[in-house]
This record gives structure tokens, C-alpha cells and sequence, in this order.
């Protein structure tokens, strides 16, 4: 949608004054309103902020015509977004957290590591009927898959090489 007939006139007055007789002098033989028509084509989509900036930053040596005027607008700053205040972030609960930290504390000495716990936890769910999410699962493949890598202190055990990327994977073989 063109710029709006009523903002052009405005523009043309202010730039008649600024620039004189020689801004309309730029189309002797033109009918204005074409001209007029041409500028609101032109400066389709410009906002009017960035056509207040062009205004203050016209080139002084000599008047513009519709594409240096909207070259000008196009150096204006983007306009300032809102600023949005994060909400507070709210407060740890002491007695939640005594009681998290409690429970992990207080993990049974079965030998298990925690992941293999947990996958033992999710298959338990699952043999009793409950059906896991996909997040659910993805942790199941996620524990089971760590707790057979998993290591004791001192002890070093290596990667398969079909669980490595085959780039690592050539590297392994030779």
C-alpha cells in the first residue's frame, strides 16, 4: 500500500521548505500529482519515524527526489523494542529442598549405578503396566545405555567402537 496522499503533502511542504524552489523545479514538465503518486510508491512500507529522521539528515547540497529520500530513510535506526522485565525468579522451597537432597542421600547401597537405578525405575512402571512418554523412554535408552559405560573409580573401560562416530571409529581399528 503506497504511502498515504496526506503524508506526501506534508512531505512536500516541508521539503519545498527546506530545499525552495529548486525541490520543485526538479520537474518542470510533470504534472505534480503524478510526481506526488510516484513519491507515495516510492516510500511504500516507510515508517514514519524513519521518514522524521530523513527530514533531519536531508542532504544539504541539492534537493532529493523519491529514491535519495527513501535511501535516507533507510538509515534510520531501528525503532527501540519494549523493554520486557523477566519475571522474579521464584524462591527455593529450604524444606523441598531438605527433602530432595535427603532422598538422594539416602539411596539404597545395591551396587547400582544411579542411571541403572533409574532405568530399573522405568522398566518397574512399565512391567506394572504404565505406559512411559517418549521423554520417559528417551531416559530409558539414555540410562541403559550410560550405565553400561559406567566405571568405578581408577578403572578404565573403552568405548565400543560401534557406539563411537565413524570418523572416530577408523581410528580405532588401525
Amino acid at each position: 500500500m503506497a504511502l498515504r496522499s496526506s503524508w506526501v503533502d506534508h512531505l512536500f511542504a516541508r521539503l519545498t521548505v527546506r530545499y525552495g524552489a529548486a525541490f520543485l523545479r526538479q520537474w518542470p514538465d510533470t504534472d505534480l500529482a503524478v510526481v506526488k503518486a510516484d513519491w507515495a510508491d516510492v516510500l511504500d512500507g516507510v515508517r514514519g519515524e524513519a521518514i522524521s529522521y530523513a527530514l533531519r539528515y536531508l542532504p544539504t547540497d541539492k534537493p532529493v527526489n523519491a529514491m535519495q529520500f527513501r535511501e535516507v530513510c533507510r538509515r534510520a535506526p531501528p525503532p527501540e523494542l519494549p523493554r520486557i522485565e523477566a519475571a522474579p525468579e521464584p524462591k527455593a522451597d529450604p524444606k523441598r529442598v531438605a527433602e530432595l537432597v535427603a532422598k538422594v542421600v539416602a539411596q539404597p547401597d545395591d551396587g547400582m549405578t544411579p542411571a541403572e537405578r533409574v532405568a530399573a525405575g522405568l522398566r518397574a512402571r512399565m512391567q506394572a503396566g504404565e505406559r512411559l512418554s517418549a521423554a520417559q523412554l528417551a531416559m530409558l535408552r539414555s540410562c541403559e545405555t550410560r550405565g553400561t559405560f559406567t566405571t568405578e573409580p581408577g578403572e578404565f573401560r573403552m568405548i565400543p567402537p560401534d557406539c563411537l562416530p565413524p570418523a572416530m571409529r577408523q581410528e580405532a581399528r588401525a
